[in-house]
This record gives C-alpha cells, sequence and structure tokens, in this order.
C-alpha cells in the first residue's frame, strides 16, 4: 500500500516557502507527497526555487485552474478533497498543509475506515483537513469522483457550498473544505475512526509545536505549525533551525537554510 499525503499551494509565498521542509518531513516517515498548484500570479523565480529544492523528493504535482468567482486559495484548499482523481488503485490518501511539519510517525490506521485525527479540536463541528485518511477507492465515492476532471467536480461542489464565493463571509470561505468533508463524511455509511488528539491547558493540540504556542517540550511529538515569516525574519529562522537541531539531531539542515537564502532572494 502507498501512502500518500495530499498538500495544496496558491501564489502565497508564505505556504510556497515551507513546501520543501514539509515535504521533507514526510517522505522521512515513508509517505509519498501529492501537490496541487493554483499558483497563477506567482513569483516565478521564487517558484523555481522552491521547485528545485522538492524536484529531489519525487513529488507528484499537479497544476489547477482558476474557477471563475472563487479565490485561488479556495481552490487550493478544496482540491485537496479530489486527490483521488489522479491516485492509483490501493493508494491510502491523507490530506495535509503545506506549512505543517511532521515531526514523527503518528498517522497510524485501519485501511477499511475514514479516519479522522483531532476531530475534538473544533469541539467535533468541521472536520479539520489536517488530517483526514481512507483508501482511494473511498475517497472516490465519498466525494461522488465520477472522472478525473478536478476542475469540474470542484466547481459542482463549490456551487453547493454557502459563502465558498470570493464575496462570501471570510471566516466561512476560509473553511471550505472542511465544511465541504464534513458534510460528505457525515453523510457516508461508512465505518469511521476518530483518533482524539486531546489538548493541553493552553488549548493548542497535544505533540504540536505551533506557531502561536512554541514550545519544543513535548513528551510525544507530532507535528509543527510552522511560522509564517521564517523566510524574512533572522530570529523566526534561528527558531525553527534550533527546533530542527532538537527533533532530529542526526540530520543536516545546512540545505534548508541554503534554500533560504536563494528564496529570499527572489523577493527582493
Amino acid at each position: 500500500m502507498r501512502k500518500v499525503i495530499v498538500l495544496s499551494i496558491n501564489e502565497n509565498p508564505i505556504y510556497q516557502f515551507t513546501l520543501p521542509l514539509v515535504v521533507w518531513s514526510w517522505k522521512r516517515i515513508g509517505w509519498e507527497v501529492m501537490l496541487f498548484e493554483n499558483c497563477k500570479g506567482t513569483n516565478v523565480d521564487a517558484l523555481f526555487i522552491v521547485s528545485k529544492y522538492i524536484v529531489r523528493f519525487n513529488i507528484l504535482r499537479v497544476l489547477i485552474e482558476n474557477i471563475k468567482g472563487y479565490r485561488s486559495d479556495t481552490i487550493a484548499q478544496v482540491s485537496r478533497l479530489y486527490g483521488a482523481c489522479f491516485a492509483e488503485e490501493g493508494d491510502y490518501l491523507l490530506t495535509g498543509d503545506s506549512d505543517m511539519m511532521a515531526l514523527s510517525d503518528y498517522w497510524q490506521f485501519d485501511p477499511n475506515k475514514i479516519t479522522v485525527w483531532g476531530h475534538d479540536l473544533t469541539d467535533y463541528q468541521q472536520i479539520p483537513i489536517c488530517y483526514i485518511g481512507m483508501m482511494a477507492e473511498r475517497w472516490r465515492e465519498v466525494m461522488g469522483i465520477t472522472s478525473s476532471n478536478i476542475q469540474e467536480l470542484m466547481k459542482r461542489d463549490l456551487e453547493e457550498m454557502p459563502d465558498s464565493g470570493e464575496n462570501g463571509n471570510q471566516v466561512n470561505r476560509w473553511c471550505t473544505d472542511q465544511r465541504l468533508i464534513t458534510k460528505r463524511i457525515n453523510e457516508s455509511t461508512f465505518e469511521k475512526d476518530f483518533i482524539h488528539r486531546g489538548v493541553l491547558a493552553n488549548r493548542y493540540p497535544v505533540g504540536r509545536i505551533d506557531r502561536s504556542a512554541w514550545a519544543t517540550y513535548h513528551p510525544n511529538l507530532v507535528d509543527c505549525h510552522l511560522p509564517h515569516n521564517i523566510h524574512d525574519n533572522d530570529e523566526t529562522f534561528m527558531k525553527v533551525m534550533r527546533m530542527l537541531a532538537s527533533v532530529f539531531p542526526q540530520e543536516d539542515f545546512t540545505w534548508f537554510a541554503n534554500y533560504r537564502e536563494e528564496f529570499k532572494k527572489t523577493l527582493q
């Protein structure tokens, strides 16, 4: 069985920059990577540098087009729900974020079930996009994927979602992907496994190093929600480098420092 983490980016350099580090983290624990890209209007030089550093990981990259009436971030976010359009039979697909590093091999699952990690983090309301996993054939059934035309499938589903358009309520629009998959999973009769993450006293997830509550001393590390300003803030960059040295003491992250310098130059 091939395990595949499904990520996405748009033209926002914040999410493009963290991608090589996130891809590295998933490949390290044996996951393949599928990346949806909606990057029209992006800084071509910056994207070239990102591509230079992720090409070594041999990931599947899928270019997606804009859909009239919808923002590029909405398109990118929702696209992760259609990874089964490009998956092989027997693939297991897990949704993730381009700024969320895997710090351990936490994601254990029963392939016969839909597995949702961290539903407790939303007080059991929306199902969080980090993380939802199921076999590709189950994704096809849950999302009603009847063809490989991802543009048509996304347009079909977005038209059914209130506030998903560019003029929709900002909070609801930002959560369009989660609102859509929550609806589909709730309607599904397939067996589901909800794995509760647990929260700390500060209300952040157990085992997560989070950019808004940066602490590396967790007994069982799971993931890291990376800061937005690593590429242009030296203090933040050093903070992340210290975290990497602490969590992965046997690894050499000189490549990441070099990558940052190359990326920075494209934004000047």
